[in-house]
């Protein structure tokens, strides 16, 4: 498998981490999201980008990761293993070490059942994270850019300050997706469009003053990864994502 093949595979399968696989079916490692961001940019720094399409998918995988069995480990030990290797889906195998499916931070969240205010804020969770944002008129490159160097998945997109949309690495997959699917290959100039051109308006956002409750709600209704969390003038003042509800699941499960 290719980068090409590893592109189609994510966008139009809708698998979070796909494994890579030997021929026999056993795992050999998850292919990162990031790890294609992380490529992206070192080839178009390089001048070597017509070269990216044709690497092998194992070079954007990570064997570092391990899969589970249906049997263990437990949910606390799953969010370590995701926490740590920082990831948000591990492969499940079976007794041959062959993979039969994965399981996602939103199967676990899915796990959590809570239906009244938990007294935890949505200020308190992000308190400390920095704020990355993105401007609607910068080019592609310049959101794969931030990407890789601050090692995140998704973008708020502001125009003129105001929060205008979210711009995540699966928009960029999808939009070279439509490359491969157009021009037979991903090119170079295709990485100079302006970043609100492919980026996904009117986001999902939470407010800051919200209960995490609401939260797992939006987590579990809608299909994303991430909210951005406003204040009530709709300002921007971060992002809360999948994981960082998890790190609260040992309170959240008790509850």
């Amino acid at each position: 498998m290719t980068f090409k093949d590893a592109i189609f595979g994510l966008n139009f399968r809708r698998i979070r981490y796909p494994p890579v696989i030997e021929e026999d079916g056993r795992y050999m490692g998850l292919l990162r999201l990031q790890n294609i961001i992380e490529k992206t940019y070192e080839y178009y720094e390089k001048n070597t980008f017509a070269e990216l399409q044709n690497i092998k998918a194992l070079e954007l995988s990570d064997n570092t990761v391990p899969p589970v069995t249906l049997m263990k480990p437990s949910i606390d030990e799953l969010i370590d293993l995701m926490t740590s290797h920082k990831v948000g889906a591990l492969a499940v195998v079976n007794k041959n070490e062959e993979v039969i499916g994965e399981i996602t931070e939103k199967n676990l969240i899915d796990t959590i059942d809570i239906r009244k205010p938990f007294g935890i804020l949505i200020g308190d969770i992000i308190s400390g994270k920095e704020i990355i944002k993105v401007e609607a008129t910068d080019i592609l490159i310049s959101a794969v850019e931030l990407m890789r160097k601050h090692k995140v998945k998704r973008l708020p997109v502001v125009f003129q300050g105001e929060l205008i949309g979210i711009i995540t690495i699966r928009d960029v997959l999808k939009y070279f997706a439509l490359q491969l699917r157009s021009y037979g290959s991903i090119r170079e100039d295709s990485l100079k469009v302006p970043i609100w051109s492919i980026s996904t308006p009117k986001p999902i956002t939470i407010g800051i003053d919200d209960d995490i409750v609401k939260a797992i709600e939006l987590f579990k209704t809608e299909d994303v990864g991430s909210l951005i969390v406003v204040d009530e003038n709709y300002n921007l003042r971060g992002m809360l994502t999948e994981i960082d509800i998890l790190r609260h699941y040992d309170l959240l499960s008790k509850n």
